[in-house]
């Protein structure tokens, strides 16, 4: 009955033009999941990621190196410092919050990793966020930009809406992001640490942090949190920041944004006017 419900998943996946997907499961089932072209990513205690190509990760790990190897070309390394810094973001859109906590890891490490999310957001799109980094950065002499795939903070590894003890749902994720994050992708780039900036608004970040506090130190890798930036008596935040725009307010968040994030949001609602 599994064997032709996956069958029939399958196909509908194809049908879709869907080549590449995962699926979740508890860990005694691996065998049987991999029985039927499922291979195993990582595994907590509670869950088992899979997906249906074998390499994939393979896939991933390879690009990020090489993408790092080509940066690296044209970039140069902080001789003070030896550490391999990393940041992860969603940049939606990209803030002076952003470029602060970028430029305060950027200090401390040789070299710093800046990820950015690759979901699709509704505001912005993964290629008009990952531009506006690139631009937003491009004075910091030793930073290297990649997009995040499938395997950080996305869908595939944040399972939540199916896992039926919500209390404990969101701890059981970030626990498996975090493995994928210090036991392959961490130490194929050689990273030390780990930055994120404080969080005083929004819950769900605030714990992830405290999980990454919390387990990263399993690794090998270092925990840092930056104190968030503000502007005047205001936290500088993205969302702050969506909700002026969309009230046709920008002006009056326009502190929070470097120069080139500003120019954009303008274009893009002069354009939407028309």
């Amino acid at each position: 009955m599994l064997a032709h419900l996956m069958t029939s998943l399958i196909e509908y996946f194809y049908g879709m033009g869907i080549s590449h997907f995962f699926g979740f499961t508890k860990p005694q089932n691996k065998e049987l999941f991999c029985s039927m072209g499922m291979y195993p990513v990582t595994q907590t205690e509670k869950i088992l990621l899979l997906e249906n190509d074998k390499n994939g990760l393979e896939k991933f790990l390879k690009r990020l190196k090489k993408e790092t190897q080509e940066q690296q070309k044209c970039k140069v390394e902080n001789r003070h410092e030896n550490g391999i810094g990393a940041v992860v973001m969603n940049c939606n859109p990209f803030t002076r919050g952003h470029e602060y906590l970028i430029r305060e890891a950027a200090k401390k490490n040789k070299w710093l990793h800046i990820f950015i999310l690759s979901e699709e957001q509704s505001f912005l799109t993964t290629r008009e966020r990952y531009q506006l980094v690139r631009e937003g950065i491009q004075e910091i002499p030793n930073v290297i930009l990649h997009q995040t795939s499938e395997y950080m903070i996305s869908p595939a590894v944040f399972p939540t809406y199916f896992i039926k003890e919500k209390a404990k749902a969101y701890e059981m994720n970030c626990q498996l992001d975090i493995q994928l994050f210090g036991e392959r992708i961490a130490p194929e780039l050689k990273i030390t640490d780990r930055y994120v900036g404080s969080e005083p608004v929004c819950d769900v970040t605030h714990t992830y942090n405290q999980c990454l506090r919390e387990q990263l130190p399993c690794y090998q890798i270092r925990f840092h949190e930056i104190p968030r930036k503000t502007y005047g008596d205001q936290i500088i935040s993205a969302s702050e920041v969506r909700k002026k725009y969309a009230e046709n307010q920008l002006k009056s968040v326009c502190g929070m944004l470097p120069e080139s994030t500003r120019r954009y949001l303008e274009r893009k609602k002069n354009e939407n006017r028309k």
